[in-house]
């Protein structure tokens, strides 16, 4: 049975924040994923990997609050 990790997906526009999260989770050991996009995010998870999505309500394009509902 192959179970997936659970990851945390963050979505952010800005390098310089999508580095802070990425410091932050892997001084956690939390496995994690970061996105310049709401978009790129939909193109290249799938929906049944567990976890949770972090990002900024302003995005170009579709926003964090469209990502989430």
């Amino acid at each position: 049975m192959n179970i997936e990790k659970p990851t945390v997906f963050v979505v952010e526009d800005e390098p310089e924040t999508r580095d802070s999260f990425a410091a932050l989770f892997t001084s956690q050991g939390q496995a994690f994923e970061v996105f310049p996009s709401a978009e790129e995010l939909l193109q290249r998870v799938s929906p049944a990997h567990p976890g949770c999505v972090v990002t900024d309500y302003r995005l170009q394009g579709i926003s964090g609050i469209e990502l989430h509902r």
